[in-house]
């Protein structure tokens, strides 16, 4: 039986043919060249074992290879409109993503547009500022692969629906309001339905066939710093100098409310270094924290100066956002 997520190649023995060498051989260099692409989507992987399979050798005999990736079914959840389910929906998402095969930077805006559109639903629809205590409060959320036509891009199609009342952006909504920005910068086809019902939104999210040169299509495994159970952000002050604070985990709305004293407190004239190198998802309520740190340490005379890890999803948000500008960014190669 053949699991969603995995792919099928057909090829004809020229692929693995080589003259004065056993075919096993040949298989095997095939093997080992599919195993380091295999979450690749079809296109891409046809395209790189071609390339890892040929080589410059001149290749007398004629070759086909298809590949087929069995997709899976679309993904359907139905979560309380509380701050700490956003984690579980995300947990879920990357789960589904892993088995459609979204290389990371496409995941990485997946989360953060599905994120604002969910956070909008727990924070704003039922009255309250998305407290755990919310009764009777839910949201549903729904993503399913679409398949490129006619050599197009594929695309991810997400809905978000609550039972609750929009709430527009205020015109001066102060360090947050970003959401809808970003939703619209990174999501295709952006259509927000509200009403005395609830809301739905919903939108598109490309997914490129091959993937951009020159750049990992995954994250490595050492950029991955959220775990399945918890992603609760913590703040360390270090004793270094200048003095250093180090945050790890989620910036997510449960993520800033644990954070943000600490942050806060270690604003004093001087130097200070906020390294976010160890955060993972970041939301806008991040965002906004980090906006705020930076209107702060200037009445307070302190040299602020923010670490963020390229090609991080932070870095990522700060770039759709136009704050890698604006904030005292600084990314260390």
């Amino acid at each position: 039986m053949i699991e969603p997520g995995s792919t099928v190649l057909l090829y004809t023995d020229g692929l693995v043919e080589r003259r004065g060498e056993v075919i096993d051989e040949g298989q095997e260099r095939l093997a080992r060249a599919a195993a380091a692409i295999r979450d690749l989507g079809p296109d891409a992987v046809v395209a790189a074992l071609i390339d890892a399979a040929l080589g410059d050798s001149n290749q007398p005999d004629d070759i086909a290879l298809v590949a087929v990736r069995l997709v899976p079914e679309p993904l359907q959840g139905r979560l309380p409109a509380q701050p700490r389910q956003l984690r579980v929906m995300r947990r879920s998402v990357e789960e589904w993503a892993a088995a459609v095969g979204l290389p990371d930077d496409v995941l990485d805006d997946l989360q953060y547009a599905l994120g604002e559109a969910a956070a909008n639903a727990v924070e704003h629809a039922y009255g309250g500022p998305g407290a755990d205590d919310a009764e009777g409060g839910e949201f549903t959320y729904g993503l399913t692969h679409l398949p490129g036509v006619d050599g197009g891009d594929d695309g991810v199609a997400v809905e978000v629906a609550d039972q609750g009342h929009w709430r527009p952006v205020p015109a001066d909504s102060g360090y947050r309001g970003r959401g809808v920005q970003v939703l619209h910068a990174i999501g295709r086809d952006v259509h927000i339905d509200s009403g005395d019902g609830g809301t739905t939104v919903r939108f598109r999210v490309p997914v490129p066939r091959f993937p951009a040169p020159g750049g990992p299509p995954h994250r490595p495994a050492d950029r991955t710093v959220e775990s399945a159970a918890e992603a609760t952000a913590v703040a360390v002050v270090s004793g270094d100098v200048p003095p250093v604070v180090r945050v790890a985990g989620d910036l997510d709305l449960a993520g800033v409310t644990a954070v943000r004293p600490a942050l806060l407190a270690a604003l004093h004239p001087g130097e200070l270094v906020v390294d976010l190198r160890g955060t993972g998802y970041v939301s806008s309520a991040g965002v906004a924290l980090l906006m705020e740190l930076t209107a702060l340490a200037r009445h307070r005379d302190t040299a602020l100066s923010v670490r963020v890890a390229p090609g991080s999803p932070l870095a990522r948000v700060l770039e759709v956002t136009g704050l890698d500008a604006v904030l005292p960014v600084v990314v260390p190669v």
